[in-house]
């Protein structure tokens, strides 16, 4: 795994070094700018190694250097998808003495190095500890602490009472999001050091309360590493689904970019401030949003329409900024049929929803049957479903495959651009892309002109030959 933070010692008290490990992880995603990651930091002593090479069998995490304070890489399995999967690690509970971070000629380029504010003297310990909570807290979807000893447990519930890092959506406090695990492995660990776990499970010293669960692994150390850690695995993927769910209604996930930028951004607020302040999303995605041309005008005749509606401004804007600047859509926005009847009726929630039946009623009328008006006996409903099973399939498939063939010719592929004339046939097929809903259009012809690069549709083109199926199929 290859070197991320470091903590280097100065004349004057600590930096913190980012080798820009992270930004170069996104940049080699599928579309870093649609997919929205979800960190998982691993933390502790020794069995977090095994750890992760029960749950990343396809990442080398053998082949280590020095680490620094934190390593970070991207699971393999889940790169291309779209919630690809970021975890880091840390040696938690070795002395932390000054040493010199292995990085790669190919991450020097990227390398950033920050001062650490503070007031007064700090040991390493301490900046290690406030670099952990200010930093890697802030956009972790899940930590996982691997404990052995008492002390070692005291060592993290202390962390989890420190002063963490907080975010803000223009004027709105955001929760946190984050969820830790500790995970017990030692098995000469005594029993009744998890009763005092337990008993802490709220901290009512720290700044932001975590949800904390507790994993007793201790009596699966005879098993294989795969075995061992399987209920793991099972754990992580349940928090980081609940932490996604989150984020989406509380509308704050974010892109790969957009992670990358608020994360440059948080480091910057926090080692130039020993001041606990928060980081505003909102802020930060306004200074380097560009406004493409294409969006603006369909802006244009939404805040049109919204200010003869009569829509109150300051709702208008948050909903746009909300939309363009972060794509994170506040919880209920999306309510279709019945957040149109809100706005254009003033109909409450609840005479809306009541409408809907009556509504989808006259919609979806049911066809006249023969049957209508006998007895609903278990005889007729069978005999309904029989009727309306031979009415949906009164077509000749094989048939309709031999007209297609005949009109689009049985030969002619979907991006079979050479043989598109003036009077053939032209094809195109609209489908949404299933991470953000992108109009992606295939199309057996290319128009006239170059395309805008920010259009509203994406045009598809084969890779391969397997990527081309015949246009009747089609």
């Amino acid at each position: 795994m290859a070197a991320w933070l470091d903590l280097v010692p100065e004349t004057t008290g600590w930096s913190l070094v980012d080798t820009g490990r992270l930004e170069r992880l996104v940049e080699e995603l599928g579309h870093p700018e649609t997919q929205y990651p979800s960190l998982i930091w691993f933390a502790g002593n020794g069995n977090r190694i095994k750890a992760l090479q029960a749950l990343f069998p396809h990442n080398n995490i053998t082949r280590r250097g020095q680490t620094g304070l934190a390593q970070l890489h991207v699971s393999t399995e889940t790169a291309i998808t779209e919630n690809p999967v970021l975890f880091a690690e840390t040696d938690l509970f070795n002395g932390y003495g000054e040493r010199k971070t292995n990085i790669s000629d190919r991450s020097r380029e990227r390398i950033q190095r920050y001062h650490i504010s503070q007031e007064g003297s700090r040991s390493a310990a301490d900046t290690r500890r406030h670099v952990i909570t200010n930093v890697l807290f802030a956009f972790t979807h899940v930590l996982c602490f691997f404990v052995d000893t008492p002390s070692e447990m005291q060592e993290v519930l202390e962390m989890l009472e420190s002063p963490h890092h907080n975010v803000k959506i223009g004027s709105r406090s955001a929760p946190s999001f984050t969820r830790v695990i500790i995970v017990l492995t030692c098995s000469e660990m005594p029993e009744a050091h998890g009763t005092m776990v337990k008993e802490r499970l709220h901290f009512p010293n720290a700044s932001i309360q975590l949800p904390v669960s507790i994993l007793d692994l201790r009596n699966r150390h005879m098993l294989s590493l795969k075995a061992a850690f399987e209920p793991l695995r099972c754990v992580l993927l349940d928090q980081v689904q609940i932490s996604r769910t989150e984020l989406i209604e509380q509308g704050l996930s974010f892109s790969g970019l957009q992670l990358c930028t608020l994360w440059n951004r948080t480091i910057e607020l926090k080692m130039g401030s020993p001041e606990n302040s928060a980081l505003n999303c909102l802020k930060v995605a306004r200074e380097s949003h560009k406004m493409n041309f294409v969006t603006m005008e369909h802006l244009v005749r939404f805040l049109s329409h919204a200010k003869d509606l009569g829509c109150a401004t300051e709702d208008t804007h948050a909903f746009v900024a909300s939309a363009l600047f972060m794509n994170a859509y506040p919880p209920g926005m999306h309510w279709a049929l019945n957040g149109m009847d809100m706005v254009f009726n003033e109909s409450t929630a609840e005479q809306s929803f009541q409408k809907f039946p009556e509504f989808a009623r006259k919609v979806f009328k049911s066809r006249s049957n023969p049957l209508q008006g006998i007895a609903s006996t278990k005889c007729t409903k069978w005999l309904k479903y029989f009727l309306g099973f031979l009415a949906d399939s009164q077509y000749d498939g094989k048939n309709l495959d031999n007209v297609l063939k005949d009109g689009l010719s049985s030969n002619r592929r979907l991006f079979d651009f050479g043989s598109t004339s003036g009077s053939s046939s032209r094809i195109a097929i609209i489908a949404s892309r299933t991470s953000d809903g992108k109009a992606c259009v295939m199309a057996n012809y290319r128009g006239v002109g170059p395309r805008p690069v920010e259009g509203a549709y994406l045009f598809l083109r084969p890779q391969d030959q397997s990527q081309d199926p015949f246009l009747w199929e089609a």
